[in-house]
């Protein structure tokens, strides 16, 4: 298997930040970028190992949230998030009214962007996902990669949710971006960050699939190479269902803790005061 270099820089001057299992990842000296040290498997495997995965509770296992199945059990959420998503795209292009979904999966959230007037088209590798969309919901999509992708179209956003780290060369996808993006367009990008503190806390490294974990500083460097500017970077921490409620049961169990301290105080506090009279 071919060694990776930064895909960044460009450089192999790096040292190892991690091994995981059979797999290392390296940090590069110069812009701080987490990547793998060579390419161990094709990315057209994802969506197999990702389904054999699905109840696999190993630490490292191949995750993937996309699956129908999956969607139609947590649909309150994604539908929340993709009302989310669409009003943070809103906020920097009002009226979009083209998009291409690079890495488009099942096709749920181009049947929601149809849903709001938008047409959406998507591209992704796995034939599974482009025979779903087009059987279930008979939208235009098309099994290739993005680099392969060929159209006179221009559209007025892009969108990548965590696609960009399955990419060996990032650099040369966000320019091909640029070149499919209207005057003014919009890319939206959407990248997990695994490195560092994790929830759940067993989260892995999505390896050997994920090529790069796109931090702030390496992210700036990426968008100076195709001269594009970053309107926002948010980081944000989700918790999951099975997390969420154990926390919310930890909270109401300190506060009847802290109120039975509190009568206890009182009961004390009266008891020794009326003795002491």
């Amino acid at each position: 298997m071919p060694k990776l270099k930064c895909c960044i820089c460009g450089l192999g001057d790096n040292s190892t930040y991690k091994k995981v299992d059979n797999y290392y990842l390296m940090r590069c000296k110069n812009c701080g970028l987490i990547y793998l040290d060579q390419t161990y498997s094709e990315q057209y495997d994802f969506i197999d190992d990702a389904k054999k995965d699905i109840k696999n509770e190993d630490k490292e296992k191949v995750e993937y949230w996309s699956f129908p199945q999956l969607y139609y059990k947590h649909k309150k959420v994604f539908i929340k998030y993709f009302k989310e998503r669409l009003k943070r795209i809103r906020k920097y292009h009002p009226n979009p009214k083209t998009i291409l979904d690079v890495g488009c999966g099942y096709g749920f959230w181009m049947d929601y962007c149809r849903r709001k007037g938008i047409i959406c088209e998507g591209i992704d590798i796995s034939k599974e996902s482009i025979d779903y969309i087009q059987n279930t919901f008979h939208l235009n999509a098309w099994r290739q990669n993005l680099m392969e992708f060929d159209t006179d179209k221009k559209y007025d956003a892009i969108l990548m949710f965590d696609v960009i780290e399955h990419l060996e060369n990032p650099n040369k996808g966000l320019s091909k971006c640029k070149n499919l993006l209207k005057e003014g367009g919009l890319l939206y990008l959407q990248v997990p960050n695994l490195i560092g503190f994790k929830i759940p806390l067993n989260h892995g490294y999505g390896l050997p699939y994920h090529f790069c974990n796109i931090k702030w500083i390496p992210f700036r460097f990426l968008a100076n190479v195709v001269s594009s500017k970053v309107f926002d970077f948010q980081k944000k921490l989700v918790l999951n269902n099975t997390l969420s409620l154990v926390f919310k049961y930890a909270c109401c169990c300190m506060w009847l803790f802290f109120c039975f301290f509190l009568f206890l105080f009182v009961v004390v506090y009266g008891f020794v005061k009326g003795v002491s009279c």
